[in-house]
């Protein structure tokens, strides 16, 4: 049993495959710049900080990952769709999942905490990429 287990990892040694910088799907379009996205995020009112970082490894393959702050008493919902819509201009077919809208002191919201959990959720929501970073006028809900 463990020769089978050397030789499969040798010959993912040798083979030169990487576990990290997977292949990412090509933009038809012009991607926005991950800094003038969180510079848009930032904008948005209510937000008093924006940690995000988008990566292409093995644990992330083509992700966003971070959180957006606000203000208590701001709509975690609603800061959360128009950073969704933004974000939907940057990179292609990136996994939006990893995003939370974290209120000081409350709970922090997500993507799945909305219904939105595949591309096709997202595009169903934003139009095709790369949308025009303007959520539509139907509001998102909880759906806890």
């Amino acid at each position: 049993m463990m020769p089978k287990i050397l030789l499969a990892l040798a010959l993912v040694v040798l083979s030169g495959c990487s576990l990290s910088n997977l292949p990412t799907p090509r933009a038809t379009y012009r991607p926005v710049p991950d800094p003038a996205l969180c510079a848009r995020i930032a904008a948005i009112p209510g937000v008093t900080g924006v940690d995000l970082r988008w990566s292409n490894g093995f644990d992330n393959p083509n992700g966003y990952r971070g959180s957006i702050h606000i203000k208590a008493h701001t709509d975690a919902v609603q800061v959360l769709d128009r950073a969704l819509a933004i974000l939907r201009q940057g990179h292609p077919a990136a996994d939006l999942g990893g995003l939370e809208v974290a209120p000081d002191g409350s709970f922090a919201t997500s993507p799945l905490d909305v219904g939105l959990m595949t591309q096709a959720d997202y595009t169903a929501r934003y139009g095709p990429q790369p949308g025009t970073g303007i959520p539509p006028p139907t509001p998102l809900r909880l759906r806890r």
